[in-house]
């Protein structure tokens, strides 16, 4: 499996592939380099990285990369559903629930397993009046990560809570 490292100013990303799909992004607190050590041996992780340097620089950027998407059939029509949010616009659990005809528990939980944050745009899912939870926390680190998401993406009101 090949590995790509990179910083933000609110923690550190891993992605990671097998062969020509991305396997995962893995979110966790602490900063890493800014820009990886070495070059990505593999080509999707080459395109991941030229896509997050884009996002960076412009933020209603929408990626485009090939991803395993494993879980249940419920949890890739979920993740589906994500990525047709736009940048800079935030659902409610309830709203993306009654777009695939499901409830908000149920959204929930994927949300939680989805391997993909930032590039499955799970940032942009919040709670009615407050900003929900992010990658299975409701507090600390990843918080602050899904507040400078939004922050990027120009999203304001909702991320003093």
């Amino acid at each position: 499996m090949d590995t790509l490292r990179l910083g933000i100013s609110v923690g550190t990303m891993t992605w990671m592939a097998q062969g020509d799909r991305l396997e995962a992004i893995h979110l966790e607190r602490g900063l890493g380099p800014e820009s990886p050590s070495s070059a990505p041996r593999s080509g999707v992780l080459r395109e991941a990285l030229f896509q997050w340097q884009h996002y960076l620089k412009a933020p209603d950027h929408c990626f485009d990369l090939p991803l395993a998407f494993p879980g249940t059939p419920f949890q890739q029509k979920v993740f589906a559903a994500l990525r047709e949010i736009p940048p800079g616009t935030v659902w409610t659990y309830g709203d993306l629930a009654r777009v695939i005809g499901s409830a908000p528990r149920a959204v929930a939980g994927a949300l939680r397993r989805n391997p993909y944050p930032v590039v499955v745009p799970c940032h942009r899912i919040v709670a009615v009046g407050h900003l929900g939870g992010y990658c299975g926390a409701v507090a600390g680190p990843m918080m602050t990560i899904k507040r400078w998401l939004l922050r990027h993406e120009g999203v304001k009101g909702i991320l003093s809570s």
